[in-house]
């Protein structure tokens, strides 16, 4: 399976550069940090191995070269310039925080098996809940919970989901239980396949929440382009309550992947009205009709979808995923990340 979850650059530079220790100092990276945050890459990356060679006992260089090569998409080069830290990393203290740098290299890359090996020996919550994320998907339930439950003990929001995912493993409920794999599935970027095994389990799950989870799992499926299974999922839903603008949103993003868009616009423009007029909230809608301007892969289709819109990030992204690059410019609000990274295509 080729699908891999995709890391943003915004996280990959947050977990890329927090939480490393010894006397080692983050400001060595700097030059490389600003050019990497006005979107200059190949120059960031050119700074990231000058910066590197001159420091070869730096962690944080290293680590700063390691982002450059995974937003490259070399991910075998990262991996291994993390693997030459790894000694340095253990004696300054930050062993664990660099595994679970080489646990989201491998997780870009689709090594699942070392995924599993680093995210294990990190130690640390997000690194469990990943390695137990595979085990889920390799139908190793019993290794899978003797990772959460280590990581249920931490704090934030990996806990959390290590909670969730044994909730779920250990209510003795089967849908619920398969549910849990198809979580992990699509956490692992394995979406097609979620949303394939999540169907039919999600249907027939009992709990106040299975309209809900028929809703997420719709917007999950429209979005992995299966929208036979979005609709199929939409259709299940008994009592959508006052989500059910969100089943509309859905149902009309699908009718774009199916190519009705004149029965999606207007979807949306009656939308647009109810939201205009209080009775659904405009900032969730902006960012559906963004979702279904990306998956348009049509420009004239997004630029008229958020032709009222204005500026918006979501917007933006959405105009920018279906070619509209003038016009995603025009919508990205300034000084932020995104309007530099427009201003220099």
């Amino acid at each position: 399976m080729t699908h891999m979850r995709l890391i943003p650059i915004a996280l990959a530079l947050a977990v890329f550069t927090a939480c490393l220790g010894g006397g080692d100092s983050p400001d060595v990276t700097q030059p490389a940090d600003d050019l990497l945050a006005g979107n200059s890459l190949p120059e960031a990356h050119a700074q990231y191995e000058s910066i590197a060679t001159a420091n070869p006992e730096s962690v944080f260089a290293a680590t700063g070269l390691a982002h450059s090569l995974l937003l490259s998409g070399d991910h075998a080069k990262a991996q291994s310039v993390l693997e030459a830290a790894q000694p340095a990393a253990d004696k300054a203290g930050s062993g664990k925080e660099l595994r679970l740098r080489r646990a989201m290299i491998a997780l870009a890359a689709g090594n699942l098996d070392d995924v599993k090996r680093y995210g294990t020996e990190s130690g640390l919550p997000e690194g469990l809940v990943l390695a137990a994320e595979v085990h889920l998907v390799d139908a190793e339930q019993e290794e899978a919970t003797g990772l959460l439950n280590q990581a249920v003990a931490g704090s934030g929001a990996a806990s959390k989901t290590a909670k969730r995912y044994l909730d779920d493993l250990q209510s003795g409920d089967r849908y619920r239980s398969g549910l849990a794999e198809a979580t992990a599935l699509w956490a692992l970027g394995l979406r097609e396949d979620a949303c394939e095994q999540a169907e039919e389990i999600v249907k027939d799950i009992e709990s106040d929440e299975r309209d809900q989870l028929l809703l997420l799992w719709a917007g999950r499926a429209v979005t992995s382009n299966r929208p036979g299974t979005a609709r199929s999922l939409l259709d299940a839903i008994e009592d959508a309550g006052p989500n059910i603008w969100r089943v509309q949103a859905t149902g009309a993003m699908i009718d774009i992947v199916d190519g009705e868009y004149d029965t999606a616009q207007e979807t949306f423009t009656a939308l647009t009205t109810a939201a205009e007029g209080g009775a659904i909230p405009m900032a969730g809608l902006i960012d559906a009709k963004a979702t279904a301007a990306a998956l348009s892969k049509d420009r004239d289709v997004a630029k008229a979808l958020l032709a009222d819109v204005g500026e918006s990030p979501s917007a933006a992204a959405g105009l920018l995923q279906a070619g509209a690059v003038k016009a995603a410019r025009d919508a990205a609000p300034g000084e932020t990340l995104l309007s530099t990274y427009l201003e220099n295509r």
